[in-house]
């Protein structure tokens, strides 16, 4: 059976959930076929057969063309979408492509795509789930849709979209899986039929995660905190250091991996506070690495994310999942879906959104009670095991498939 993935971008070295997700469905025997909307980081991703078959089998959208081309190339587009077996009428359909229908973009884009075999559809994120949507209505793809709902696109981008259209999208999208149960509640309060809304989480594969086991957590005099994300305003990394700035110099170390738009401020930020001897900015490092530098390097993990200015929002992050799963303590905040995965007091410890003194706090129980940090890091691994073992989780997706296209993968 053969499954089409839509995506923004792949792959994605901040999505790797995706590209585990569809190895795993791979390795099930299903056929995958990816329709992105660009280029990701195929440099960043190690290489490996899987990947390589993958990215045969992937389509790129070639960028929008200008207003005068996309006028200039309706005839010749309407043509082949016609050839293509595509829906002429559709592209017209002001129902589901608004103003983009009157710009010919709907025709640019319907022209542009490959008609899909596809027997399904798997969606991530909500704007790639109306894109694949609306393919469906061109003609292009002719299969039950899937998609998967994270963070931001419901916090952030569904606002954006005319109402009705939305509840077009809602009402005519075969399943929705969002994150989190607190996603989960949101999309049903937006409209969806709460039949059509399973929570899905995203997970790990815990036996890929190297373990702190073996060596003793908190060993070493200074505590060890290491931070990894993108540097943007939602991990909330400018508020971490407000945190570590109130911690006795010479009490810890902090390594900060990953690359972004803040990260010249927040090396400045560190200057200001007096704690760039302290915190160490390594940049960006493969993920391998990452999950060794966790595993061996790290007595805490550090995650203080937050509602950013926008709206946006994380989902359940994936580098706290690992964080756990490596069985190292979690210091994070009270947002989103983040309590869904670590309990205050059993395998880390939670604090309010931009509260650094809190933070701090956190971090000095830490450093102050050894035996503490070691059970909350002794307790995080039966958490993943249980609830975001990306195995379970794939099978469930895979019955999904089943259970919509009424056949066997």
């Amino acid at each position: 059976m053969k499954v089409a993935y839509f995506v923004n971008q792949f792959p994605k070295i901040s999505e790797t959930f995706v590209l585990n997700q569809v190895y795993g469905l791979m390795r099930a025997g299903l056929e995958i076929e990816v329709r992105a909307r660009g280029r990701g980081d195929v440099d960043a991703i190690a290489p490996t057969p899987e990947l390589d078959a993958l990215l045969r089998n992937t389509h790129i959208m070639p960028p929008p063309p200008s207003r005068a081309a996309r006028f200039l190339g309706a005839p010749p587009a309407l043509l082949r979408l016609a050839r293509e077996g595509g829906s002429i009428s559709s592209v017209f359909d002001a129902r589901y492509f608004g103003r983009r229908m009157l710009s010919l973009s709907s025709l640019s884009e319907a022209a542009s795509c490959p008609v899909s075999d596809a027997e399904a559809v798997v969606a991530h994120f909500l704007p790639e789930g109306v894109r694949a949507w609306q393919h469906r209505r061109l003609g292009l793809i002719d299969a039950p849709i899937i998609v998967f709902a994270h963070g931001y696109d419901i916090a952030r981008w569904a606002s954006t979209v005319p109402r009705r259209r939305f509840k077009r999208f809602l009402d005519e999208t075969d399943l929705f899986l969002p994150i989190s149960e607190r996603w989960r509640s949101r999309l049903i309060d937006m409209g969806a039929d709460p039949a059509k809304v399973v929570l899905h989480r995203m997970g790990v594969e815990p036996e890929s995660i190297p373990t702190s086991e073996g060596r003793r957590l908190g060993s070493a005099p200074a505590l060890r905190i290491t931070m990894v994300g993108r540097m943007v305003e939602k991990k909330g990394h400018t508020y971490a250091l407000q945190a570590l700035s109130r911690l006795p110099k010479g009490s810890f170390t902090c390594r900060v991996i990953g690359d972004g738009e803040l990260h010249g401020a927040l090396r400045e930020q560190t200057k200001a506070l007096g704690i760039d001897e302290a915190v160490h900015f390594g940049g960006f490092i493969p993920h391998r690495e990452v999950l060794g530098v966790v595993a061996n390097e790290t007595d805490v993990f550090l995650l203080p994310s937050v509602t950013s200015s926008d709206g946006d929002q994380e989902g359940v992050p994936v580098s706290l999942m690992e964080a756990c799963a490596a069985g190292v303590p979690v210091v994070s905040t009270e947002h989103s879906g983040i309590p869904e995965l670590v309990t205050h007091g059993e395998n880390g410890l939670l604090s309010p959104e931009r509260d650094a003194e809190s933070l701090a706090e956190n971090l000095r129980r830490l450093a102050d009670d050894r035996d503490l940090l070691r059970r909350l890091g002794a307790a995080g691994p039966a958490v993943v095991a249980e609830r975001f073992d990306n195995h379970m989780w794939n099978r469930r997706l895979v019955e999904h498939i089943e259970r919509l296209t009424g056949r066997t993968a």
